[in-house]
């Protein structure tokens, strides 16, 4: 006689101000062997972290007192989960600036049940999957890569997505394809000023030698 496996519940918490948000994402989840508890606000939130364990988290981008990308930090300093986004901006370059900040996944307001469970177990998938790698010289921190912009209290995502998309299109129009403002994952963005330096001593050789032909003349 063979016995089936026990079907083990997930444990998610879904941070969003929204309540018919909430309430609709722990019904959906509940059909898929996950419960849920929610939290109103980031310090409801982290309070939960700390007192229970949890597979993977559901963060709204527009919260109350911080944007998700910040309590995306400070979760990730309690517990290495997986998260995913939610976000009423119908806009690719929001979504893409939360992924690039650390996020695992991402579903677009208003929810659908089939849709939001699916991207849950792609989260916590790709979650999975990421290894911890050596650094590389280009992603230590030092004098030359500065973190100039991120998401924090000040501003929201779309806003900073927003600046870092126009600048990259002024600084890169005419480039070797590298951009000089580069993501630092979980983090935000930094500006290449070696690449800066680099791009000065090309500048100053070339005037030494427009100079020495001029003074030639």
């Amino acid at each position: 006689m063979t016995t089936d496996p026990i079907q083990t519940r997930r444990r998610l918490l879904v941070v969003d101000d929204d309540p018919v948000a909430r309430d609709f994402a722990a019904l959906a989840l509940s059909f898929h062997d996950t419960d849920v508890d929610q939290a109103v606000d980031p310090l409801e939130a982290i309070d939960l972290l700390r007192a229970r364990t949890y597979d993977a988290v559901i963060v709204d981008l527009d919260l109350p007192h911080c944007s998700g990308v910040t309590l995306m930090g400070r979760i990730r300093q309690i517990q290495d989960l997986p998260i995913m986004m939610l976000t009423s901006h119908d806009d690719s370059m929001v979504s893409v600036t939360a992924l690039e900040a650390g996020a695992d996944e991402f579903c677009i307001k208003p929810l659908v049940e089939r849709e939001l469970a699916l991207r849950v177990d792609l989260a916590i998938e790709r979650h999975g999957r990421r290894r911890p790698t050596e650094p590389s010289p280009d992603d230590e921190p030092s004098a030359s890569l500065d973190v100039i912009i991120s998401a924090g209290e000040w501003q929201s995502v779309d806003t900073v997505a927003e600046h870092v998309y126009r600048l990259r299109q002024k600084l890169d129009e005419s480039d070797d394809g590298r951009s000089w403002i580069q993501t630092v994952r979980g983090a935000g963005y930094r500006f290449d000023r070696r690449r800066a330096d680099a791009a000065d001593a090309q500048a100053g050789e070339a005037g030494s030698l427009t100079e020495s032909a001029v003074a030639a003349r």
